[in-house]
């Protein structure tokens, strides 16, 4: 995993051309502008600047040169399979944390679009036996201690997501999670109640 330097550069892939360039790299990798292009349905032309904003703000890394249908082709790929916001600290945090927000925004909608897309594509498949989605959402206490053990699970997800990847087999998947502390609007958070103890249980 890679950690970007700047808030800025971090915010540099948060379009959604750059976001489709970025993840192009990522699954074809090493190719080149033209190999991305056909893979996103853009025009070549159109992604040079957005591959030099890539690779100024860390995201991608150029890697030589191979043999075209014409010339020679730079090539570029991924600098790294993972990529980590700046750490938040000092007088920057309160921006810092705006991006993070707007980091979570970004990939929510992107998700929710694709979805819209195989939806009106009539992709999605309800029955039990064939499900090919998954929607989730819950509320749970957590401690630190359990937090970390749900932080682990979710690093558990991301290597299987790092082989498939990696095998480019199936379908292609958007997969998108979000974990977050919740403050209420009206306050902060209030302590958990006592546990229930469930029925014929002893407390």
């Amino acid at each position: 995993m890679k950690q970007i330097a700047t808030a800025k550069a971090w915010g540099t892939w948060l379009s959604t051309v750059r976001q489709e360039v970025l993840e192009g790299f990522r699954l074809h990798g090493p190719c080149s502008i033209a190999d991305v292009a056909d893979a996103t349905g853009r025009p070549a032309d159109s992604l040079y600047r957005h591959v030099k904003l890539l690779l100024d703000a860390g995201f991608l890394e150029e890697r030589g040169f191979r043999k075209g249908r014409r010339n020679a082709e730079r090539v570029y790929d991924a600098a790294a399979d993972d990529f980590a916001p700046p750490r938040i600290s000092g007088s920057s945090a309160k921006a810092d944390r705006a991006m993070l927000v707007r980091t979570a925004t970004v990939l929510s909608r992107a998700t929710v679009n694709m979805l819209r897309d195989s939806a009106a594509a009539g992709r999605l498949e309800c029955t039990a036996d064939r499900r090919n989605f998954a929607i989730q959402y819950e509320l749970t206490w957590l401690t630190p201690a359990r937090y970390a053990e749900l932080r682990g699970h979710l690093l558990k997800i991301n290597e299987l997501i790092n082989q498939g990847r990696a095998r480019r087999e199936g379908d292609l998947y958007a997969i998108y999670s979000l974990a977050t502390p919740v403050t209420r609007r009206r306050g902060v958070h209030s302590a958990p109640a006592q546990a229930r103890t469930p029925k014929g249980a002893t407390p």
